[in-house]
Formats: C-alpha cells, sequence, structure tokens
C-alpha cells in the first residue's frame, strides 16, 4: 500500500495508510504513527474567489507527479493481524477515545427483505424506539429530582415505579 497523497480536483489529502492496515488483515502498529507528507497551508487551498483558469495545475503537480514513484514508497508488512495485536491496539486506543456501550442482542432478528426494501430498517426503528424509551425516563427523573425536596415518599415511590414501568 502506497504512502502517497491522495488528489482530487485541488484537494490533496494525507493518506495514513497505517490507520487502516487492519482492514486489510496486517499487523497495525500501536500507537499508529503519523507522518506528514502534505504542508498545512495545503489544506486551506480553495476556489472561492480565484478566477476562472486559476493556475492550480501547477500547484498541485508536485503531488501528482509524486504518484509516478507511488511503487516505490509503500508500506511493506507481512506480519498477519492477530488477537495480540488487536487487543494492543484497544489498549490505546480506548483510554483516547469516548466508548459507548450498546445493547446488541444475542440473536437479531433476521426478517427476510421484501424486493422493495434497499436497507433493513428494523433495527433502526428498534434503535429509535429505545432512544425514545430513554428519553422519557430522563425527562422524568430530571423533573423528579428538580422536586426532591417537595415530594412526599408516596410520590417518590411513585415516580420510581412510573420509570420502572417506562422500561419494560
Amino acid at each position: 500500500m502506497t504512502r502517497k497523497p491522495i488528489l482530487y480536483d485541488i484537494h490533496v489529502e494525507e493518506y495514513h495508510v497505517h490507520r487502516v492496515m487492519r482492514q486489510f488483515g496486517l499487523y497495525q502498529q500501536t500507537p499508529v504513527p503519523i507522518v506528514h507528507s502534505v504542508d498545512a497551508h495545503v489544506h486551506r487551498w480553495t476556489r472561492q474567489g480565484q478566477p476562472p483558469g486559476s493556475r492550480w495545475a501547477d500547484k498541485v503537480r508536485p503531488y501528482v507527479d509524486s504518484w509516478a514513484a507511488a511503487l516505490d514508497d509503500v508500506v511493506f508488512e507481512d506480519r498477519p493481524h492477530s488477537d495480540e495485536a488487536f487487543a494492543d491496539y484497544l489498549r490505546w486506543y480506548l483510554p483516547r477515545t469516548r466508548t459507548r456501550v450498546v445493547h446488541v442482542p444475542p440473536e437479531a432478528p433476521i426478517e427476510a427483505a421484501r424486493v422493495s426494501e434497499t436497507y433493513p430498517i428494523v433495527r433502526d426503528q428498534n434503535f429509535a424506539i429505545a432512544y425514545d424509551v430513554i428519553r422519557a425516563i430522563e425527562s422524568e427523573a430530571l423533573s423528579s429530582m428538580g422536586q426532591y425536596h417537595d415530594m412526599t415518599p408516596a410520590q417518590h415511590q411513585s415516580t420510581l415505579q412510573k420509570i420502572v414501568d417506562m422500561c419494560k
């Protein structure tokens, strides 16, 4: 896999091949090495306010020409991706990101798609229902917390029962 920058029109973006090694079944170094091959000012290039026929070709030519040597600037990695490498990656990555806990059913319901369906929406509908329930519980809890000291024990019990019922 080459390390050459990717070009589209006047846009030049670095291609961090080391970030995608796992997707190709290859070993990915952790932490991922970042090498900047495109100057920061290149990311500010825009056609806005430029007259037609501006000399963009001259600006991007060095990046286009660099592709002639793309086969000489490749990452050679013959180690396969492994469970140990993935565990190392997670130990490095998880403290640097936000994680979300989502429910994944042990066996998702499998429904045969109709000919007219281009995207299975059952999962999205279930997530939408769960989201609505969570929002209702949050609203009830926040309302109760705002009136906490003014509520009687019976009112507290009623509020908690309402939240329990929403979870069913």
